[in-house]
């Protein structure tokens, strides 16, 4: 297994087969090329700014190959910042385009509240390995660069919580960021909450919104998946994200929905 998903290459980067994912095998996860945009937007964004949300759109899928990644600083206000961030492969092919929305940190007194979040989510050392049970086109890939622990519900149920926790980093030399973390491991609640096999059924999700309230703490990163599809062939997938110490930040998906000839 590779040590990282990414290698710096000049100005490009050669991604590395961890990044395979589970449809085809000349193809990335959509996880590691998302938190790649965002490791570009963080790195500009701006002492004090976190970022409290980022919003992906996918276009087509991503080779594994050398890729060039841009961002933007669009806007810079004293409080929020708005940045934006483009994945190309080499022929200048849009593969995917982020938005991310940063907003300044204070200490700010807050009056005694409750979070409204009853679920108690087994730790991940409570919880038992977690392994899809159809077969990918390679060994290596994403599946294998990530640990996963099953906490809840039922794959194939629509419901499913999964913990994740990157066995490689995201660029060679570098320890991943909060936010790198959340952003590898978000794409992959529609994967967790899934109702139909990919045997017979394609569902990609051209899209992925995360809203954060906090930055996770740990390496450990939850995706409590709920997966809504409908007869139209669209589909919804909520993601409820969680680390140790408890609810941080919620992802959505839109799914497209064809069953296999």
């Amino acid at each position: 297994m590779p040590e990282s998903f990414y290698i710096k290459d000049g100005d490009a980067w050669i991604s590395t087969r961890a990044t395979r994912g589970p449809w085809s095998p000349d193809h990335q996860h959509a996880g590691p090329p998302i938190a790649l945009l965002a490791r570009a937007m963080e790195q500009i964004a701006g002492e004090g700014f976190r970022f409290v949300r980022i919003n992906v759109e996918i276009p087509r899928p991503v080779p594994i190959a050398r890729l060039q990644v841009t961002a933007t600083l669009d806007r810079s206000g004293k409080s929020v910042r708005y940045l934006s961030a483009e994945l190309r492969d080499e022929a200048g092919t849009l593969l995917i385009q982020a938005t991310g929305v940063a907003m300044r940190e204070a200490e700010v007194p807050m009056p005694d509240y409750e979070l409204h979040d009853p679920v108690e989510m087994p730790l991940p050392d409570q919880c038992d390995k977690f392994e899809y049970p159809f077969k990918t086109f390679s060994s290596e890939g994403y599946d294998t660069a990530m640990q996963k622990q099953h906490a809840k519900g039922e794959f194939l149920s629509g419901k499913c919580a999964v913990w994740f926790r990157m066995k490689v980093a995201l660029v060679a030399g570098e320890t991943p960021s909060a936010l790198q973390r959340v952003m590898v491991a978000a794409d992959s609640g529609s994967g967790i909450s899934m109702l139909m096999t990919p045997e017979e059924y394609t569902f990609p999700n051209p899209d992925l919104t995360v809203y954060l309230r906090r930055y996770p703490q740990g390496e450990w990163i939850c995706l409590d998946g709920l997966t809504v599809p409908h007869e139209s062939g669209i589909g919804i997938t909520t993601t409820h994200l969680r680390d140790e110490e408890g609810l941080f930040g919620e992802g959505l998906q839109s799914l497209l929905i064809n069953k296999r000839a």
